[in-house]
């Protein structure tokens, strides 16, 4: 599971990395939050969701579906990463 998530996210900061084009997203939520910033679990989903977008995948549900996990799990990876799990 967080292999399925680790290897999305890789996957779209390289093809963030690699496109020169503009995109429609926060740039205040594209790169994930320090553990032990505030509202760190928050920042990290969004953060997620709009990493999604790089990808074509729209929301929140449909980026758990993509890494083969519920929206449940999703938010469970988050909450692990800023415990510093």
């Amino acid at each position: 599971m967080k292999k399925s998530l680790l290897s999305l996210a890789l996957t779209t900061g390289l093809f963030v990395a690699a496109t020169p084009v503009a995109f429609a997203v926060s740039p205040n939520h594209v790169e994930l939050p320090s553990p032990e910033s505030k509202n760190c679990r928050g920042l990290t989903v969004a953060a997620l969701a709009q990493a999604g977008e790089y990808l074509d995948i729209h929301g929140i549900g449909n980026l758990a579906d993509a890494a083969q996990m519920s929206v449940k799990e999703l938010h469970q990876v988050a909450a692990n990463y800023c415990a510093g799990s």
